[in-house]
């Protein structure tokens, strides 16, 4: 008859030396409670080790962290560096895993480390694990002090970071513990960041899908202009231009950052589907393209308002304007915390704050008498 801690007539090698004795790894006889006939000292240590190696998880939050990292960065050196570790310590923790689990996680077959069918299944629910975890974390640690030790905000790239450094000075000068993180993705990745709990607070416009356990309150409106650089063909074009002038040319478009589920897949044009497409992945990228007069297209106010003042981009007229961004300030209802509430009201004020619509109109109104007349 046997138990979870042991069978009787089991063979137990202990891996300490008995008081008096010189015997290492001596062999002792298991009883049906699997302690064996030695000492109490020794049963007390029998029974550390047996609960240690049955009641241990095989997988960790530590190891699972990992191998998420791993395979969103692409390697383990890429993953290491995220992480502040060593690449030797990363690959022994993925060996370890490997080895308790009895599988391979990654093929390292190639240049880029990519997960097993066993590492998709596991990481598939192991990100829903990693983000019950942190939201667990943050939650302890707001209750206990007030204070978030971390708030992480999502920002859409719409917006510049530069417009919020006001809300962040002012969030600074409070002197709070809280650790500001800004992310900064485009489309469907801020909307993913937010339901994945990645981050704690976002700006973004939302999608028409259900919005579930969240709360939004209206931050601010950016308004889009379309432009080219003074040199391109279509800068001495009659105006309004035309949806068919305009896809006789390149257009350049955003791609979204979503991981799993883009929203956009194609990214977002205000042009429909374009034949000749660039896409680059923000809307720097997008603006310096369009200054060097590879492509053309939407940018929002607030990317192109330098570029317009010193003549480096023109704002075309077109007969198919773009609507105006809506920007949320949305977070999980359930979740509490001074800093987040505190940014939720201040985000709330950033049109007050930062005029991106007067601003960016009348710069946009000087370049108008800059561009060429035709």
């Amino acid at each position: 008859m046997s138990d979870r801690w042991g069978r009787v007539g089991q063979v137990s090698r202990t891996r300490r030396p008995v008081k008096g004795g010189h015997q290492v790894g001596r062999v002792q006889q298991l009883d049906a409670a699997g302690f064996g006939t030695a000492r109490k000292a020794d049963r007390l240590r029998c029974f550390v080790r047996i609960l240690w190696t049955t009641a241990m998880p095989r997988l960790t939050l530590e190891a699972l962290a990992a191998v998420e990292t791993i395979e969103r960065c692409g390697s383990f050196a890429a993953a290491a560096a995220e992480l502040h570790r060593a690449t030797s310590t990363l690959s022994h923790t993925v060996q370890v895993l490997e080895t308790r689990l009895g599988t391979a996680l990654f093929d390292r077959s190639g240049h880029r480390a990519t997960l097993t069918p066993a590492g998709r299944a596991m990481l598939e629910d192991g990100r829903d694990l990693l983000a019950a975890a942190h939201t667990l974390e943050r939650r302890v640690q707001s209750v206990g002090s007030g204070w978030e030790r971390e708030l992480v905000i999502a920002v859409d790239d719409l917006l510049p970071v530069d417009w919020l450094l006001p809300v962040l000075t002012k969030f600074f000068a409070l002197g709070q513990p809280t650790r500001v993180t800004l992310r900064q993705e485009v489309l469907g990745g801020v909307w993913e960041t937010l339901q994945s709990q990645r981050a704690d607070l976002a700006l973004l416009e939302l999608p028409a899908v259900p919005c579930g356990e969240l709360t939004h309150r209206l931050a601010a409106s950016v308004p889009f202009v379309f432009t080219v650089a003074p040199t391109h063909p279509l800068a001495t074009e009659k105006q309004p231009l035309t949806l068919t002038q305009v896809r006789r040319h390149r257009v350049v478009v955003v791609a979204d950052s979503a991981r799993t589920a883009p929203l956009h897949e194609r990214g977002v044009s205000g042009l429909g589907t374009p034949p000749d497409v660039l896409r680059v992945t923000s809307f720097q990228a997008k603006r310096a393209a369009q200054i060097a007069g590879v492509g053309v297209g939407f940018l929002p106010l607030p990317w192109a308002r330098e570029a317009l003042a010193s003549g480096e981009l023109v704002a075309l007229d077109v007969a198919f304007p773009k609507p105006s961004a809506t920007l949320q300030v949305a977070w999980h209802t359930r979740s509490t915390g001074a800093a987040l509430s505190w940014f939720v009201e201040h985000l709330q004020m950033l049109t007050a704050t930062a005029p991106v619509t007067q601003v960016c109109t009348r710069r946009r109104e000087a370049s108008r008498r800059k561009r060429p007349r035709v």
